[in-house]
């Protein structure tokens, strides 16, 4: 976290950046982002996806979705060196009752499972989060387009999206470049 920010701004870029989160992890699992906004008085966030975007997977992408946005406002406030704790206390709301949803809905998994799960994805891609919460920040609502671009994609995403595949697999954000359908 910069020192030189306010407590109010701190908490502001902080939420921009869960929102944020939210965004690149939906987009990273195939969905379709309808828009990814603060409120007017910074107090709240929103990111709403088309409701189409998931599949049969639905429930552990939404509760890996919820997840990030923790994960992602922890490293803002925390630095990437991140304990459970550190996590949990950005955790609220909607997000929490995502998880345990997850977590009781037979998956077989704790509630920090996903929590766990997507915070590789969060660190690889915490260039894009940091762009688009900057976005947001400065009042700017962000779409579909703005977190593909974010990531480097020169496809749209989706499901079936090579660039959000090796992106998921370790690759990091803009590093590859697609030519006659391979990755290079």
């Amino acid at each position: 976290m910069n020192r030189n920010l306010s407590p109010a701004q701190a908490r502001r870029i902080g939420l921009a950046a869960h929102e944020a989160g939210h965004a690149v992890v939906g987009v990273l699992y195939g969905a379709t982002i309808d828009q990814a906004s603060l409120t007017a008085d910074g107090d709240d966030g929103l990111c709403s996806f088309d409701a189409d975007s998931f599949g049969a997977e639905a429930r552990v992408y939404r509760s890996h979705i919820a997840a990030a946005g923790a994960v992602a406002a922890a490293m803002f406030h925390y630095g990437p060196r991140l304990g459970w704790q550190q996590i949990d206390d950005q955790l609220h709301g909607t997000d929490r009752d995502e998880l345990r949803a997850a977590a009781f809905s037979g998956y077989g998994q704790p509630m920090s499972a996903p929590l766990m799960a997507v915070r590789p994805l969060v660190q690889r891609c915490w260039t894009p989060i940091v762009k688009l919460a900057t976005e947001m920040y400065f009042g700017r609502n962000i779409g579909h387009d703005d977190v593909c671009t974010a990531l480097g994609l020169t496809d749209e995403g989706g499901s079936y999206s090579a660039e959000l595949a090796m992106i998921r697999s370790g690759r990091v954000p803009g590093t590859f470049t697609m030519t006659r359908g391979a990755a290079v």
